[in-house]
Parts: C-alpha cells; sequence; structure tokens
C-alpha cells in the first residue's frame, strides 16, 4: 500500500473504528448503570436511546472529518481526474453519515425534556463547535457546488455514453448537496430547539434553498421548453430516432428535477418560507393532487395568476374571437335562412309536378335540402373562422366507413327508404298493410315508416321490414270493387232476388256505372242459395257503400218476404221393426 493510501486510511478508517466501539461501551455502561429501566426509548421507538456523551463523541468525530479534510487537502486534490471526484465523494459520504446520525441522537436528546441535564451539556457543546461547524459545512456546500458547475460544464464536450456517465455523476453529486441542505436545516431546528440565537448557518440554509428552489424551478422550465421544440421536431419527423430519444431524455431531467423540488419544498417549509410559486409548479406536474401541495396561499397564487391571464386574454384576443364568434353565427343564421328558402322552392316545384311524385318523396326532398345547405353552411362557417375543414371532411369519410360496418341494420333500412321512395309503394294517407300490421301511413323518413291503426295507435316501422315483405296497399287505386255476398233460403225465387239486388244496387248513388256491378249466383250452399254482388266505387266511397249495401239488402230482403238462412240441417229418423 502506498504512503498516499495509509495516510488517507489512518485519517478516515481510524475515527470510524473509534466512534463504533465508543458507541458499544458507551452502551455496555449505561445498561450495567441501570440494568432494569434500560434506555429510555419515547424519542426512537426503534431504536436505543444513546446517552449524550455519544452525541458529543459524533459532533467530535465530525468536526475531526471536517478538520482532516482542510489539514491533507494537498493529499486529496493531488489525485487528478477521477481519483480526486472518487476521493471527495467517499469523503462527503462519510461526513452525511456522520451528521445524519448525530441529527438523529441529538434530535432524541431535545425531545426528551425530562433529561435537563443532557440537554444542556448538548447546549454546551453544540455551542463550542458552532462557528468551526458553520464553517465546514459552508465550505462543503461551496465546493460541491463548483464541483458541479465543472462536470455540466464538461458536458458540453462530451457524447454518447461518456455524456451519459459524467450526467449521472453530477447528478450524484446534486442529490450529495441536497441531502447536506436537509441535515443543515436538522441542526438548525435542534438549535432553535434549544434557544439558540440565529447563526450563520440558518442564513447560509435559507439563502441555499432558496437558490437551489430556483435552479431547479429553471431547469425545470428550460427542459419544458427543450421537450416542446423537441415535440414540434417530432412531428415532422416521426420516424427520428435522435429526436425520440432526446425527447425521453428531457423527461427523465424533468421528472428527476421535480423530484427534488419536492425535497427542497419540505425543507422551505421547515424555514417557513414561501412555497407558492414551487408548489404550484409541482401541482401542474403531479399525476395526483397531492392534498400536502395545496392550501389557502397556492389557491390565492392559482387564482390570481389565472386572473392576469385571463385579463391578458381580453385585452389580447378577446376581441378576435368576438369577431370571430359573430361571423360564425352570422354565417349560420344565413345558412338557415336560405335553408328555408330553398325548401319553400323545391316544394313548390314538386307541387307544380302534379301527382307525378309522391307526397312521401317530396317531404323528404324538402328536409334533405334544407338539411345540406345547413351542412354546407356550417362547414363554410367553420373555415371562415379558421379551421381547417378539409381533414374534418377525410376523418368523417374514415368514420363512415368504420360507422357503416356497425350500423349495417341502419343502413339496410336506409337503403329500403331509398328504394320505397323511388318505386312509390305506398303514398301519405294511404291505408296499407305491410309488416302484419295495418294502419294508415302518416309520414316516413329514410329510415322509418310511421303508422297510425284504426284505434289510433302510432307504430313506426322500419324500412327494411317493409320493403322485405309484402305491400298491401288498399287505398293505391282510385277505384275499388266491394264485395258482398248474401243468402236465400231455397225455397224463394232466384229472379225475385236477382232483381231486388239489382235495384238495390242501382239505389245507391256512390256505386259507379263503370265498370258494371256484378250479381250473380255464387254457389250452392248447405243452407242457402248464395249470391256475390259487386259494385265499383270511388276509394274513399268503400266503406259507406259496404255498410249502406249490407242495410238496404236486408230491409228490402224483408219487405220481400225473402228470408236469409240460418244454418240447417235435415235429421232423418228410421224406426226399426222387430
Amino acid at each position: 500500500m502506498s504512503l498516499r493510501m495509509r495516510t488517507f486510511s489512518k485519517q478516515y478508517f481510524g475515527p470510524i473504528i473509534s466512534l463504533l466501539l465508543g458507541l458499544a461501551l458507551n452502551s455496555v455502561v449505561a445498561a450495567q448503570a441501570n440494568p432494569e429501566e434500560g434506555f429510555p426509548t419515547e424519542a426512537l421507538p426503534k431504536e436505543i436511546h444513546p446517552p449524550v456523551t455519544v452525541a458529543i463523541q459524533l459532533l467530535d468525530e465530525l468536526s475531526a472529518q471536517f478538520s482532516a479534510l482542510e489539514i491533507d487537502r494537498d493529499l486529496v486534490t493531488s489525485a487528478q481526474g477521477e481519483r480526486e471526484q472518487a476521493a471527495l465523494f467517499r469523503y462527503d459520504e462519510r461526513a452525511l453519515s456522520l451528521l445524519s446520525t448525530f441529527s438523529r441522537v441529538a434530535q432524541s436528546i431535545v425531545e426528551n425534556e425530562a433529561d435537563q441535564i443532557d440537554r444542556g451539556e448538548l447546549a454546551a457543546r453544540l455551542t463550542s463547535h458552532n462557528i468551526p461547524l458553520d464553517q465546514a459545512l459552508t465550505a462543503r456546500l461551496a465546493e460541491i457546488e463548483v464541483r458541479i458547475d465543472e462536470g455540466l460544464a464538461r458536458l458540453e464536450s462530451l457524447s454518447g455514453e461518456d455524456k451519459v456517465i459524467a450526467r449521472a455523476q453530477v447528478s450524484s453529486l446534486d442529490n450529495q448537496r441536497l441531502r447536506y441542505l436537509e441535515l443543515i436545516i436538522d441542526i438548525v431546528s435542534i438549535r432553535d430547539q434549544l434557544k439558540f440565537p440565529k447563526q450563520t448557518i440558518e442564513k447560509l440554509a435559507r439563502s441555499s434553498l432558496n437558490a437551489y428552489s430556483e435552479e431547479l424551478v429553471g431547469m425545470i422550465e428550460f427542459h419544458q421548453a427543450t421537450r416542446k421544440a423537441l415535440k414540434g421536431q417530432l412531428t415532422r419527423s416521426p420516424d427520428n430516432a435522435e429526436l425520440t430519444s432526446a425527447m425521453a431524455t428531457q423527461t427523465v431531467l424533468i421528472e428527476r428535477a421535480l423530484q427534488r423540488l419536492e425535497r427542497v419544498v419540505v425543507q422551505l417549509e421547515r424555514l417557513d418560507l414561501e412555497t407558492a410559486d414551487q408548489r404550484r409548479l409541482l401541482l401542474a406536474h403531479a399525476k395526483g393532487v397531492s392534498v400536502s401541495l395545496v392550501d389557502a396561499d397556492l389557491l390565492a397564487t392559482l387564482f390570481d395568476d389565472f386572473s392576469q391571464r385571463f385579463e391578458q386574454w381580453l385585452s389580447s384576443q378577446a376581441l378576435d374571437i368576438a369577431s370571430q364568434v359573430a361571423l360564425f353565427l352570422g354565417i349560420l343564421f344565413c345558412a338557415r335562412l336560405l335553408a328555408r328558402f330553398a325548401r319553400a322552392a323545391v316544394h313548390r316545384t314538386l307541387l307544380s309536378r302534379g301527382e307525378n311524385i309522391s307526397v312521401l318523396l317530396k317531404d323528404v326532398l324538402v328536409s334533405m335540402t334544407g338539411a345540406t345547405i345547413l351542412a354546407l353552411g356550417f362547414l363554410l362557417a367553420l373555415a371562415q373562422v379558421g379551421v381547417s375543414v378539409a381533414p374534418m371532411l377525410a376523418g368523417l369519410g374514415v368514420a363512415g366507413f368504420i360507422i357503416g360496418f356497425a350500423l349495417q341494420d341502419t343502413l339496410g333500412n336506409f337503403a329500403a327508404g331509398a328504394m320505397i321512395l323511388a318505386y312509390k309503394p305506398f303514398d301519405t294517407d294511404d291505408y296499407i298493410e305491410v309488416a302484419g300490421v295495418l294502419g294508415t301511413v302518416k309520414s316516413m323518413n329514410m329510415v322509418s315508416t310511421t303508422i297510425t291503426t284504426v284505434d289510433n295507435q302510432m307504430l313506426i316501422i322500419p324500412n327494411s321490414k317493409i320493403w322485405g315483405d309484402v305491400i298491401r296497399n288498399y287505398t293505391g287505386q282510385r277505384v275499388r270493387r266491394v264485395d258482398c255476398e248474401f243468402g236465400i233460403s231455397y225455397g224463394d225465387s232466384i229472379e225475385k232476388a236477382e232483381r231486388i239486388l239489382s235495384e238495390v244496387v242501382a239505389s245507391i248513388k256512390q256505386v259507379l256505372p263503370s265498370p258494371e256491378p256484378v250479381i250473380r249466383v255464387h254457389r250452392l250452399g248447405e243452407s242457402s242459395v248464395d249470391f256475390v254482388v259487386r259494385p265499383w266505387v270511388k276509394t274513399e266511397d268503400y266503406w259507406e257503400t259496404y255498410w249502406a249495401l249490407h242495410r238496404e239488402v236486408k230491409l228490402r230482403f224483408d219487405a220481400e218476404g225473402i228470408s236469409i238462412p240460418f244454418p240447417q240441417r235435415d235429421v232423418h229418423l228410421f224406426e226399426r221393426t222387430k
């Protein structure tokens, strides 16, 4: 082993071994002195409460560590490059470990209010170490910050794996700086509980934390801006692997800075310093809202920011947006007026065509004309306010293709509606029988047809069910034949019955002279001789003629003595003789 390494081991490993032996010895002595009670455990429930001598020994050892570094400065810094960085890093790790142990031990003594002797002894020893400890901690923080700056400066000249390693080394130094600050605030808290006056170390903690928080906030905002710029480049070159890697690196750096800023905020609040801006930034990046990030000051700050941004928006963009909204609404209003005028014009044009076009087709054409003009007006309004219509239309085309598979039944109804309009099997107010339903057609669209039954029930039938089944239109023709059947008894005169039926048909004014009515003997039934009477009437007179014809035939048959027999059966009885 070289002289340099032997000297280094003597300076650093020796005190650590002495400290561990001292801790063990003090524990044994304390246990023998009070074997029944042991050590108090209120302050540290999972650890043995060390006596004040251990805390004092730790404080002395810590001072020795800091002094050793100053005495052997030439020994440590004579190494170059990575060796020097490794030696200094190892020193700081040992110093931080001692400082952390001392902080926990001292805090346990301070929190034990009943042990005034230990607290007084600790306060006296702290007083003797205040100035050198403050100077040593100040020097350590300053040196770490210098090493961080040097590491960041080296990053500019590195690339690839060397740059990644150098950035990780800087991150480890930054973590050491934060740990020093956290432990310094622990010492400040201990001094406050011991009623110490404000010292240099408290000013150091305040200034260092404020500067560190501003540095982290600036780093987060800087990396955010960099990531935003990279994202813009990535949209133009989505296959660029370097841009993707750079984006990922910026995201990692932002996350790392946010984690450290959260720790810094905790320490700032321990010193009663303002943290609203920092917590606002943490809240903006938080995946979930933490209660610790939100308080009245932060809410007030957020509200002030919103008010300022809203005022800036009103002063810079409100007039433009108001004019665009007015233009958008004006175009829609004009499109609505134009759609109304177009519907009226189409309606008049279709009416002038007479009966060549069905009412259903007229209604559909009129409604589609208005809807088309409104849709075009809406697209024109969007284009006028700066919305690109072409991507929207392309998206609608793709969406329509996808939706078409999902809505096959609806599209089938649409196609059936188009076929009904084209072939015109029925029209509005026609009495039809479709899909097992009888009723009057009231309205129709491209998907369904509305029918009202004779008892005033409204039925909405899909067009595919209508077009895929038999359509029976009872009122589709201008004239219709009334089919009636009457029976007379076998004992009545056929000629007389024919005459009476002819006179009854001739007496009903709704019966048309052409085609001529048909009055014939239809069949010889089991109980009667049946006649068919088939006059022709206008379609709208069908039911009136049907009902009138039956009434008049019954009245004339009764007056003329012609009977309408009931079903009868002849029964013959045979008597058997013995």
